[in-house]
């Protein structure tokens, strides 16, 4: 297997582990929770087979997440060649979000080292949710309190299924910038990189995510991955810190009860 092929792979294990069922269909399959109907990234389809057009396969996962009872509409396109045919028209149909995002591997050095005077450390769950609702709180989502206990749920749903270890900068003994490491066969992703607003600028996003390359390769990891938003700048910051994009995931859908009758 390419390295795309195995970060794809790995994608779409980590999506199948922490979901409670997984139903599969002639384009691909349903990744269903219905214990966190709030979280997108818990109940959303996945397409990897499609012979006709963008509209038809629209059509089809609409059809199946209508079914599911889905309040949302969310398709990932894991097959990039068939994305690669699909996107010009799905990305021009009206769509709430079709967005692209990075699958990047570290393949060389970091252009710098991180300041040594960084204190990284290992933390357990308790700090990891507690760091994520700080976090949730400054991107406003805890204004949904639900939301935020259903997203941290899928977090502990996936740390049962495989190996999860969380690492974190620390400042004044608090946590203030973290990172997920997912690791399995030699394969390892870095996810959830977030530094809370008070102590950005300072290169803790650098040090907690160089930190994880790191014990991933001491794990025995050969692949090191991360995704990252193609429009959004923290691309730049991994690009610095050795990582290369090797694929791509397309991901569109829509909020809301607005949906197509088919």
């Amino acid at each position: 297997m390419t390295e795309r092929e195995r970060a794809v792979a790995f994608l779409l294990e980590t999506y199948r582990r922490r979901a409670e069922r997984v139903e599969s269909f002639p384009w691909g399959e349903l990744i269903r929770t219905p214990s966190l109907p709030k979280v997108w990234d818990a109940n959303f389809a996945t397409a990897s087979n499609w012979e006709g057009d963008a509209s038809g396969l629209a059509r089809a996962v609409d059809r199946a997440q209508r079914d599911a009872g889905f309040a949302h509409r969310r398709a990932v396109l894991a097959d990039e060649e068939l994305a690669g045919q699909l996107w010009p028209e799905i990305s021009t149909a009206g769509w709430e979000f079709a967005s692209r995002y990075l699958v990047m591997a570290q393949h060389r050095e970091p252009d710098r080292p991180p300041d040594e005077t960084i204190e990284i450390l290992g933390i357990g769950e308790v700090d990891w949710a507690a760091g994520r609702s700080r976090m949730f709180d400054e991107e406003g989502q805890s204004e949904d309190p639900e939301l935020v206990r259903q997203l941290l749920q899928l977090d502990r749903r996936l740390a049962a299924a495989m190996e999860v270890r969380h690492l974190a900068a620390i400042v004044d003994g608090q946590v203030a910038s973290f990172t997920g490491l997912y690791l399995e066969d030699g394969v390892a992703q870095i996810e959830d990189v977030a530094t809370l607003r008070e102590h950005r600028g300072r290169g803790l996003a650098r040090a907690v995510v160089l930190a994880a390359a790191l014990e991933a390769r001491r794990a025995g990891a050969e692949l090191v991955f991360l995704v990252a938003d193609a429009d959004d700048w923290p691309q730049q910051l991994y690009k610095r810190l050795g990582f290369d994009p090797i694929g791509c995931e397309h991901v569109f859908g829509r909020s809301g009860r607005q949906h197509s009758s088919a």
